[in-house]
């Protein structure tokens, strides 16, 4: 398995021009930013952005990032909107399984993303066998309370062809455990196939692009 520091480091390499980040405030325990694994801070600092949209319904921490510098909107990802604008990357990091309406969310990627441009997902991989070991260990998968959905390799291709959109690259890979617990497996099980991984990185773009 490819371990990472962050998740998001694989398709860091992906992201450049005008970028809109969907779903940019991390959930858990808050930082000085105002949400646990605040990745979009990593994205203004460590890629070529020429402008960077973040966008969330977290508004409490909205304020307050948008305070520090940060332009974040309070928008909804499967309800329909416009911003007037494209976008040369589209980031989706770990929110397509939070949502209830898919097809409105592939919508609006459309109505936003240029022509040329690429539309880049990570989502966690339900073929894990860290989930598999949890679920035979402790008789409950290890799911996000907030999770609505999961998607494999499969299903996402299939979702993702189903609304035009074509893949040009799938990944699979580690990042680093958060704890002690995580990390014992990683060094366990680090010989398994990628595919046994926790974490999917999707880069696709639309179909009619050639």
């Amino acid at each position: 398995m490819k371990i990472y520091k962050r998740r998001i480091d694989p398709i860091l390499k992906y992201i450049k021009g005008d970028v809109l980040d969907i779903g940019c405030i991390g959930m858990g325990k808050e930082d000085e930013y105002g949400g646990g694994n605040f990745l979009h801070k990593v994205v203004a600092e460590k890629t070529d952005v020429k402008s960077l949209t973040g966008m969330d319904v977290q508004k409490e921490k909205i304020y307050k990032l948008n305070a520090l510098g940060f332009n974040i909107i309070e928008q909804s990802a499967d309800e329909k909107f416009d911003l007037h604008r494209q976008f040369d990357v589209i980031i989706a990091e770990e929110v397509i399984e939070h949502l209830y309406n898919t097809g409105i969310f592939l919508d609006n990627v459309k109505r936003h993303l240029k022509e040329h441009g690429l539309f880049v997902i990570t989502t966690p991989n339900p073929q894990s066998f860290q989930f598999f070991i949890h679920m035979i260990l402790f008789g409950k998968p290890l799911v996000n309370e907030f999770h609505t959905h999961w998607h494999s390799k499969a299903t996402l291709g299939f979702i993702l062809k189903n609304n035009g959109f074509e893949i040009i690259n799938f990944m699979f890979f580690e990042d680093r455990a958060p704890n002690l617990k995580g990390l014992i497996y990683q060094k366990l099980f680090f010989f398994l196939p990628r595919h046994f991984s926790r974490n999917m990185a999707c880069i696709a773009r639309l179909r009619k692009y050639k």
